[in-house]
């Protein structure tokens, strides 16, 4: 029996972004109080916030099937971390937008990525290139 393909990532970060909707008008202020700190005055403890995020974005992943290892899981993991974060944050002020803010924060996620890996290629090519240049002067 073949098991049913992953869920995207974007559709695991939109379907969180709906489980927020019917307490949406809580949300800031229980953000709020997590925030703060347990005696005194603020400086406001992002802690909880960062958590949160973290927690949701390596659900996503999780559920998305992501694969990614060593170095790229954690570029994935912050990348996810800012991006669902910002679509929380608009959804406070914007409910009504924040699945499209979401589709153009991942978006212009994959975009970066792309590039990134084509810098990455280019910067393997250069150096393979160096190394046989050294190796061919006897340097190396």
């Amino acid at each position: 029996m073949a098991s049913a393909p992953s869920p995207s990532l974007g559709h695991v970060l939109h379907a969180r972004l709906s489980y927020n909707e019917p307490v949406l008008h809580f949300l800031p202020e229980a953000f709020a109080l997590l925030a703060s700190p347990e005696g005194g005055l603020p400086p406001l403890d992002p802690r909880p916030a960062l958590k949160h995020a973290s927690r949701i974005a390596d659900e996503a992943s999780y559920i998305s099937g992501d694969a990614s290892t060593q170095l790229s899981w954690y570029t994935r993991r912050a990348s996810l971390v800012a991006i669902y974060s910002a679509a929380e944050l608009h959804q406070f002020t914007s409910p009504r937008t924040a699945h499209a803010f979401l589709d153009s924060l991942l978006t212009g996620s994959s975009a970066l990525k792309q590039s990134v890996d084509e810098v990455q290629l280019f910067s393997s090519y250069v150096l393979q290139s160096w190394k046989g240049i050294l190796q061919s002067k006897g340097i190396l």
